[in-house]
Parts: C-alpha cells; sequence; structure tokens
C-alpha cells in the first residue's frame, strides 16, 4: 500500500517519525501541499513563501539522497487525495501533529472525516512537546519521555512511489507565482542544512555573550542562535536542539559559559509551553483571553500604517520596524515593547497589531506569536498591562544609539541623548511623532488599568471566572 508523507511545517529528513514509519511499510509518496487559503487569510507572507521554496529545495535534496523523489501539489489538500486515491487505490497517511489557529484546525478536522469516510488511517507524530490529549497537566512529563526516545535516524533504502497516472504536474518553481502581500528577506535562507550550519556557529561561538546581549537590538543579532526560523517551519527539529544543548552543556566547564547556554535552554522549553496554548485554543488569534479590555482599541488605519512602514516619529520603535522589513527578526524585549507601545499607547487593535507583526517575523509560530500578543495587549487576566517607556528602553538597551543609527540613516548626525527624542529639539530632524507620547502614554495607561482592575461576571478564554 501506498504510504502518504503530508509534509507541513516540517521540512527535513532528520528526526522525522512520518518518513521513518512511512518507508517501513510500502512505497513511499513524500508530498507538500501549499493551500493558497493559508497565503490568503493567514500572516504568511512573501518571505515566508520564498523560506517555504528555498526549504522545500534543500528538502528535494535531501529525499533524493536517500532516492525518493519530493512531490508537489498547488491546491486544496482533500482534491489531491481524493485523485491519489481514485488512481492508486487505498493509501496510509503520515503526518506530523499541527499547532495552528482555526485555520488549520479547521482544515485538519475536515481531512479527518475524509479520511475516516475513505477507511484510511492517518497517523499523526508529535513534532513538539506538547500534549495533544491532557493538555498543560502531564506537558512536561511527557516532553521529557519524548526527549529520552532519542533522535529519529534517517531512512535506509525506502521503496520509492511512481506517479505512473502524473497526477503531480506542479514543481517548486510554480510557487513563485503565487501572489502574496510583502517582501522577501535575504537575511535567513531556509532549509535544513543552512539550519544545521547556523546551529553549528551557535554552538561553537555565537552562546557565548547569548544572556549579556540577549536585549540589545545591536548586538543579540551576532549572539541571538537565529534557529527560530528553522524551528518554526521544522527544517530543525526541537527535540535534536534540546539534545544538542544538553550534549554541549556537559561539555563545558567555564561557569559563565555555562550560564549563556543555560539560559538559551530555558527558552527552549518555554517555546513548546506557547504552543500547547494555542493547541488548546486555536481561536487565540481571534478571541481576546481576557475580555474586559475588548471594546477600548480601535482599527486606526492612519496609525497602523505609520506603525507598520516605522515612520511613528519615535526612533526605537521606526528603528525595530525596519529592521523587521529588513531582516524579519528582532529580539525578544524588542517584539514585545512594540507589541506593548502598538497595542498599549496607540490603543490598535491587538489583531491588527498581530497580522503586522506575524507578516514581518520569518519565524511566525501561531502558538507563540498570538500567545505573545494578547500577553502584551495585557490579555492575559493574571498579569497587569504591560507598559514600556520606550525612552528608557532607548536608554537601557541601545544607549550609543548603534541600532538607531544603523536602522535610520538620517539620525546618524544627531548624538544620545538627542536622539532618542528628536522631537524636542529646537529644528527637529527626524519627521513629527504620530501622537503627543507622554500625554497619551498616561491617558491610555490610566484607560486600561482602571478596565484591568474592574471585576466582571464573563469567562476568560480558558473557561475560568474573573
Amino acid at each position: 500500500m501506498i504510504q502518504v508523507i503530508w509534509y507541513k511545517r516540517d521540512l527535513r529528513v532528520r528526526d522525522h517519525a512520518p518518513l521513518f514509519h512511512a518507508t517501513q511499510s510500502g512505497s513511499v509518496l513524500p508530498l507538500y501541499i501549499l493551500e493558497p487559503f493559508l497565503f490568503e487569510k493567514d500572516v504568511f507572507s512573501k518571505r515566508h513563501l520564498q523560506f517555504i521554496i528555498e526549504s522545500l529545495e534543500d528538502l528535494k535534496r535531501s529525499l533524493a539522497s536517500i532516492h525518493l523523489p519530493l512531490y508537489i501539489y498547488i491546491g486544496d489538500v482533500i482534491e489531491i487525495f481524493d485523485q491519489i486515491y481514485h488512481h492508486y487505490g487505498p493509501f496510509q497517511l503520515h503526518s506530523h501533529m499541527e499547532h495552528g489557529t482555526n485555520l488549520t484546525y479547521e482544515r485538519d478536522l475536515s481531512i479527518k472525516k475524509w479520511t475516516d469516510n475513505k477507511n484510511i488511517l492517518w497517523t499523526e507524530y508529535k513534532t513538539f512537546g506538547v500534549n495533544r490529549a491532557k493538555g498543560f497537566k502531564f506537558r512536561l512529563r511527557d516532553f521529557h519521555g519524548w526527549l529520552k526516545e532519542g533522535v529519529i535516524p534517517v531512512p535506509k533504502d525506502p521503496t520509492a512511489f511512481k506517479d505512473e497516472h502524473h497526477i503531480f504536474m506542479h514543481t517548486i518553481s510554480d510557487m513563485h507565482h503565487i501572489q502574496i502581500q510583502g517582501d522577501v528577506v535575504s537575511f535567513f535562507k531556509g532549509g535544513e542544512s543552512e539550519g544545521i550550519k547556523r546551529a553549528k556557529a551557535f554552538f561553537n561561538q555565537r552562546y557565548k555573550k547569548y544572556q549579556v546581549y540577549i536585549n540589545k537590538p545591536s548586538l543579540s543579532i551576532h549572539s541571538s542562535s537565529l534557529l527560530s526560523p528553522y524551528l518554526a517551519f521544522g527544517n530543525l527539529s526541537i527535540r535534536m536542539l534540546h539534545l544538542s544543548t544538553q550534549k554541549h552543556l556537559k561539555d563545558i566547564q567555564d561557569p559563565f559559559l555555562k550560564d549563556q547556554l543555560e539560559a538559551f535552554e530555558k527558552r527552549l522549553y518555554w517555546h513548546c509551553h506557547f504552543i500547547q496554548r494555542v493547541e488548546r485554543h486555536p481561536e487565540l488569534n481571534e478571541v481576546a483571553w481576557d475580555k474586559k479590555l475588548e471594546g477600548l482599541r480601535v482599527t486606526n488605519q492612519v496609525y497602523l500604517t505609520a506603525f507598520k512602514e516605522g515612520k511613528t516619529g519615535f526612533p526605537i520603535i521606526d528603528a525595530c520596524m525596519r529592521a523587521l522589513q529588513l531582516r524579519g527578526w528582532i529580539n525578544f524585549k524588542q517584539r514585545a515593547m512594540i507589541a506593548s507601545f502598538a497595542s498599549n499607547v496607540l490603543l490598535l487593535d491587538w489583531r491588527d497589531v498581530g497580522f503586522v507583526l506575524g507578516s514581518y517575523f520569518i519565524d511566525y509560530e501561531p502558538g507563540i506569536h498570538w500567545s505573545q500578543i494578547q500577553m502584551q495587549a495585557g490579555l492575559n487576566p493574571y498579569r497587569h498591562v504591560p507598559m514600556y517607556d520606550i525612552i528608557k528602553q532607548s536608554l537601557m538597551h541601545d544607549k550609543d544609539a548603534t541600532f538607531i543609527h544603523e536602522m535610520i540613516p538620517e539620525l546618524k548626525h544627531i548624538q544620545t541623548p538627542d536622539v532618542f527624542t528628536p522631537w524636542e529639539l529646537k529644528d527637529n530632524p527626524y519627521m513629527n511623532p504620530i501622537i503627543d507620547l507622554k500625554t497619551s502614554f498616561e491617558s491610555s495607561k490610566t484607560l486600561l488599568y482602571q478596565k484591568k482592575k474592574q471585576k466582571k461576571q464573563d469567562h476568560n478564554l480558558f473557561g475560568e471566572d474573573l
């Protein structure tokens, strides 16, 4: 029987359970389906598509090395499954679990209904430290057990499926013709081999100042792992990265260096924690966790456009947005600051903010992204509304204005501390701010904090009384 491997956000051959198990049971059909509806309705942009294309080109080479083809289909999942069934009969379906918003969750429900109707076995394999059946309660226990299972080997001498009826007419090159918003970025190149190179560079040298530079916008680009895109699109397995980190920790004797890598390891655990949240609540991108603040924010197109284009008139905010346009990546501290500024100072709807940032973040991962957007918008019912003083943040993390000068060349001739508040100069060399910062900050803070303190007989996203 044909064994179909449905590749999604797991574009690799190493530690790939669907690939390994499929090769043990029959002729193997590795298949990637580009679903246009995801690019029409989700936050994906041209940079994500380019990363996927590069990943698929790398995957194709890796599969060829074990004598397997990679088939491509552009369209609806059930359409191509129907064609396989019609021309080749029943098959077994293998894939990793996908943990996303309602877009992919509802699609998976329709696939499950189709496989049940056709009496087709669909086996989904664990890809993250996420517990589908029991949720948060047993997640860490099960995760550590999953880690102990070790890395799944690349299969040897599999039997390749041959498309004798020529139902697969698309190629990777055809994907370039998909019409989609946004721009590509060259700072990251997709693919398993590229992810492995980045991982080696991190463990060999970059990690040595990981915690020291973690919040510095101009320095973290040189000390962070930069592996998040490769985890988001499955070029690297989170299990392989955990085990590699543990291996390197055992070999490090210097306490300072050990601290740096241990800080990185803690971040890896948080990765799966947030993905567990969207597994439990795929509506996380649409429904506020704490509804008390709903209705206070609006879709202000003027402010939203200025924010998106890095033209708010506030150098640290604009520098971050321009860095995202250029690279698709900034560190977590700056991500939190700009999300909070847009949601809590400009009072933009958190959904609009999440869509803009998700389209820029090359490492867009639904569970992490929407959890953090809601957190920074103060929608966690058990936490305060985060309000960042952006001038203080500039002084703390970019005190020499290296980052601002790099991203906003028109301010290169303005030194610190004036560069952080150019609107206060007699002749402002920069664009005028879109708001009065002090007035807007204080009025928004008062509004949000007062509303947050109110007790409301309502249920939050997790069904608990507030």
